[in-house]
């Protein structure tokens, strides 16, 4: 297949190498921490205007540093996930439907991802007032590496949002023409599976953020970004490619009930040991069939997403909770 330029170069590396999602994340990694280091970003040997300390720069860089690797890495996991995906759904789809499921990963408008994520940095994330660009002012190189921090990590974003979003769509789609068999409902867990997966990326992400909080000062401006943008990719991409499956199961137990009442209702009163013994036969089977799960994925997946959902506000509350408890502490 002829993927689109950033999927293939992952692909090209997952080829040739034993842990690709760990060996790209971790060279991107030291490369950053390399890099920050060496700005002075990182760790700041002097205040800075617009910032309440050197802790907060260190912890706004700890974001920028671990951030892009991350989202590099589920990448790169996700699309070796794909061929799974690929064989697990095919056998439920008709044969006409099936090189649907080709276009996984297929994400001919990826750069558009890309330059929203860079707009969103220059026009709502890079603190241009504080900045300084001309070369002899102590601020020029901060200024500079904070520029390139911001563009990075929100191109990487919207590189995996693009990709995620195409993959959901397309799940979507291909749910409306699966085969939905109310008795072997495991089989269409790829989707749950592929949701959960999406779901899980943008929790971590939002996970790293109460980094900026190393300072023992939380502050809601250093989150409502990473909210605004986030929060959405988890509706989206949890809910979009289950949702059309959901959809036809519902359709699926509907028939089936139908199907089931006309046979009740049909069946003899009668309370002979045959007539009863299929009355009873029915009413078991309807009974089961309205217990059937709505969705695509099993018990424990449901409750990992529910999980999942609340690691970041958990986080966030945990650092708002460790700098009442430092004031408290400085104060008594």
């Amino acid at each position: 297949m002829n993927y689109p330029l950033p999927i293939s170069l992952l692909q090209k590396l997952s080829g040739r190498l034993r842990y690709p999602a760990l060996t790209v994340g971790l060279a991107l990694l030291v490369l950053l921490i390399t890099l920050y280091s060496a700005t002075g970003a990182l760790f700041p040997d002097q205040d800075l205007y617009g910032y309440d300390s050197r802790m907060q720069v260190t912890g706004q860089f700890l974001v920028f540093t671990l951030t892009p690797p991350y989202l590099l890495a589920c990448l790169i996991g996700q699309a070796g996930a794909t061929p799974g995906i690929i064989a697990a759904l095919s056998p439920l789809l008709p044969y006409d439907q099936r090189t649907s499921l080709g276009q996984l990963d297929q994400i001919r408008y990826w750069h558009v991802g890309v330059l929203i994520g860079v707009a969103n940095a220059l026009l709502f994330n890079v603190p241009w007032s504080i900045l300084s660009f001309t070369v002899r002012d102590s601020l020029f190189v901060f200024s500079l590496t904070m520029v390139f921090a911001q563009l990075l990590t929100w191109a990487v974003v919207g590189l995996l949002l693009a990709w995620a979003l195409h993959n959901a769509l397309l799940l979507y789609h291909i749910g409306r023409f699966v085969k939905v068999d109310l008795f072997h409902l495991d089989a269409l867990n790829p989707f749950g599976q592929s949701a959960l997966r999406s779901l899980l990326i943008v929790v971590g992400a939002l996970a790293i953020t109460p980094l900026q909080a190393i300072d023992q000062e939380f502050r809601w401006v250093n989150y409502q970004n990473a909210v605004v943008v986030g929060i959405p990719a988890m509706l989206l991409l949890t809910l979009v490619p289950i949702w059309s499956v959901h959809q036809q199961i519902r359709a699926s137990k509907r028939e089936e009930l139908h199907r089931i009442d006309v046979e009740i209702a049909s069946s003899s009163r009668d309370l002979g040991t045959g007539a009863l013994t299929r009355l009873n036969a029915l009413l078991d089977r309807r009974r089961h069939v309205l217990q059937l799960r709505n969705w695509p994925m099993d018990v424990s997946l449901f409750s990992r997403i529910v999980l999942y959902v609340l690691i970041p506000p958990l986080a966030w509350a945990g650092a708002a909770l460790v700098e009442l408890a430092v004031d408290s502490y400085l104060a008594g």
